[in-house]
């Protein structure tokens, strides 16, 4: 039985608004969808766990599928200007590390 690795993303509140809001006033996003899969926030839950024990350990970026620019766009592509969160900054919030 083959296994099946699945992958999520993860992405902070704030830079969702900063997406949308660069979004709203862009006429390459018109009848358009906007994906938003920082390449930086992609992680199946090993990695995840992986990356709040150790945070060196995870840097790959994996992708489910493949945005079809017909379709949509993926945000940070479109919007390369903007600083998104990484999951590896996020969880630097919520772990204090205790130096020797």
């Amino acid at each position: 039985m083959a296994s099946v690795i699945c992958t999520a993303v993860f992405n902070y509140e704030e830079d969702i608004g900063a997406y949308t809001i660069k979004a709203v006033d862009d006429p390459r996003t018109l009848n358009k969808i906007l994906y938003m899969r920082p390449p930086k926030n992609t992680y199946s839950s090993n990695e995840l766990v992986a990356l709040w024990i150790e945070p060196s350990f995870v840097k790959g970026d994996h992708t489910n599928f493949e945005i079809e620019p017909s379709f949509g766009f993926e945000a940070s592509q479109l919007y390369p200007g903007v600083k998104y969160t990484t999951v590896q900054e996020y969880l630097s919030r919520l772990v204090f590390v205790k130096k020797d």
